[in-house]
């Protein structure tokens, strides 16, 4: 766009040659009408740009000075007005302070939470009665936890559960676990995984059982209400039997989870993991229907079938758990 006082220049400039030899007789004559015409848009424009334009055309035509100081006088009130043509940005500031506002707001709610904070944990509480086959046939009670937090591309699950029987003031089941795993995804489907998992039964014929495994997973189902995911990978296994101490050896996990919201208040689940290694090959998979109560509160029945190819002679290789809980999801 060619600036006003640009423009009035080059014009000013023609009209100086056209006029030199009439300068003297129009000394005391009006401005020139183009003269006028740019002073009248300059002032309609009420930025300040009459001044320039005045002064340019004085210096163009000096014999014409007073008539332009007088033509710009007269239209000099017209730039307190209100301006012809102000810039539709004006009142761009005005909306400033919102929008630095919203912003602010906005990189507060989208804040990473990091893995040592408490925000970003989602987890539940479960207290259960339950019914034993296998190694122990009786009704117990059990208290179980998990927690889980997304950061990023990271995923953390912990969980924990104690299961407890007593017969004629005999403890007759004593079951402790707990586990830990890290996710790591690539894309929205493929990821890999560490798993940690402790294990205490004191009857079912180890003392305790503690493995770690590393290894590939991928989401083959991936959606809203419906997933399923498989994993496999290598890993080490460590127990201490009741007869032989304390046992090492590597092992093979091929596992997968799965879910299924069949509407807002029901979810059933299925988890499976098999072991395999050179002195036995455990299973351990868990089927589950979620029904929620009210609010925070629901209920759950599960089934839980463990297998252990290499066990004591006095010890059944095949455990069952049947159970009832009231779950308190935070």
């Amino acid at each position: 766009m060619i600036r006003p006082h640009i423009a009035a220049l080059t014009l000013l400039t023609g009209l100086t040659f056209a006029t030199t030899g009439l300068a003297q007789d129009t000394a005391d004559s009006a401005p020139d009408p183009a003269i006028l015409k740019l002073m009248e848009h300059a002032a309609a424009r009420g930025d300040g740009s009459l001044d320039t334009i005045m002064n340019l055309a004085i210096e163009a035509n000096p014999g014409q000075a007073e008539a332009i100081r007088a033509a710009a006088a007269a239209l000099q009130p017209e730039q307190s007005g209100e301006p012809v043509d102000a810039p539709a940005t004006a009142a761009a500031p005005v909306q400033e302070p919102a929008r630095a506002e919203s912003s602010t707001a906005t990189i507060e709610k989208k804040k990473p939470t990091t893995l040592w904070s408490l925000r970003g944990w989602d987890g539940e509480i479960e207290f259960n009665a339950n019914r034993s086959t296998g190694n122990t046939s009786q009704m117990g009670l059990g208290l179980g936890a998990a927690v889980v937090k997304e950061v990023e591309r990271w995923k953390h699950e912990a969980r924990a559960l104690i299961e407890f029987e007593e017969n004629d003031s005999e403890t007759t089941k004593q079951r402790f676990l707990a586990g830990y795993d890290i996710n790591y995804t690539f894309n929205h489907r493929a990821y890999v995984f560490t798993n940690l998992l402790y294990e205490d039964d004191r009857f079912g014929g180890y003392d305790y059982r503690f493995s770690e495994t590393v290894g590939l997973g991928y989401k083959v189902i991936d959606r809203e209400a419906l997933g399923l995911s498989i994993e496999a990978g290598p890993g080490a296994r460590h127990t201490n039997e009741e007869v032989g101490g304390l046992q090492t050896e590597f092992v093979g996990l091929l596992g997968s989870k799965f879910f299924w919201h069949i509407n807002e208040r029901s979810t059933l689940t299925h988890n499976y993991a098999m072991f395999i290694g050179s002195d036995r090959t455990t299973v351990d998979t868990t089927a589950a229907l979620k029904l929620q109560i009210n609010g925070a509160l629901s209920a759950r029945l599960s089934y839980n079938y463990r297998y252990d190819s290499n066990v004591p002679l006095d010890t059944k290789k095949t455990d069952t758990v049947t159970k009832a809980a009231i779950v308190y999801d935070f």
